[in-house]
């Protein structure tokens, strides 16, 4: 959350520690490298007000009121998210919970997260798609060549699931046979049983169930 704060005073230099004010309350605040060299130069004072974005609550695991907060407990803040206000601004929370805009050329390499940057953009480039080989090699596609590779692959992948299923179709198949053969009982006909069959299911059943039919 936005809010704008008061330096009272400032702590130990070597951790980089002031104290803030909202007019009511104060809490400890701990410094970023940025921030402890603008206390150092005295570009940032005792009195001067602050506006501050995305601080972050250290020192205490629990939340709790501001008369009952432990020693440990403080507000981390960084350079790229606090810049001084006005002298007029009202202390407390913001009515604009949103981010202030910054230049990049205002930002810290070591200043911690930035919420908004006031930026114009000059060109916009198209998508490009990397592929890092198992050879650690990285490949660069545009948008065109990505769709003939992704129907390369697709199609690839195709190739090898039919493989994979006539495989897999073939050895059911193949144990469908074997149990067919070992539960079909051979009966042997003889020939005046062979002369007696009349219709061409009794021929079916006897060809079928015939431990050589060419013996038929």
């Amino acid at each position: 959350e936005t809010s704008s704060s008061k330096t009272n005073s400032m702590g130990t230099k070597k951790v980089g520690i002031i104290e803030l004010t909202d007019g009511w309350y104060a809490v400890k605040a701990q410094l970023d490298p940025p921030l402890s060299a603008l206390v150092k130069n005295g570009k940032l004072t005792v009195g001067q007000k602050i506006i501050i974005h995305g601080a972050e609550l250290v020192g205490s695991p629990d939340a709790c009121t501001p008369l009952e907060a432990p020693e440990s407990l403080m507000l981390k803040i960084a350079a790229n998210s606090t810049r001084r206000a006005r002298w007029y601004a009202k202390l407390g929370f913001s009515p604009d919970p949103r981010p202030f805009p910054l230049s990049l050329s205002s930002l810290f390499s070591d200043g911690g997260n930035v919420g908004c940057i006031d930026v114009v953009v000059q060109r916009a480039y198209p998508i490009q798609w990397m592929e890092r080989t198992p050879s650690g090699l990285c490949i660069f596609r545009n948008e065109r060549e990505e769709e003939k590779e992704a129907t390369k692959y697709a199609e690839a992948q195709q190739k090898k699931l039919e493989v994979l299923f006539n495989k897999i179709q073939g050895e059911f198949e193949k144990h469908d046979e074997n149990i067919t053969k070992q539960c079909r009982p051979s009966c042997a006909l003889t020939r005046q049983q062979v002369c007696a069959l009349q219709d061409g299911a009794e021929l079916y059943e006897a060809v079928a169930n015939a431990p050589d039919p060419a013996y038929l």
